[in-house]
């Protein structure tokens, strides 16, 4: 199935179906943004930021929120 065909095809769901549907695709974006934090932290994309964050809360330069 195409693209084109997923969309025309999705707008002709009933709504129980639709809602179902979208709740599938928020899961599934969440699952792989949470799959994705989890691979750039493990490769140590983020290590540079949490050494600045280390040292501003070292330096006592955060505020209280």
């Amino acid at each position: 199935m195409s693209l084109v065909e997923l969309k025309e095809n999705t707008k002709k769901l009933p709504e129980a179906e639709f809602l179902e549907f979208a709740r599938w695709v928020r899961q599934l974006e969440s699952d792989n943004w949470d799959a994705q934090i989890a691979a750039d932290l493990e490769s140590g994309q983020f290590d540079a930021l949490l050494e600045a964050v280390k040292a501003d809360i070292d330096f006592g330069n955060i505020k209280a929120l």
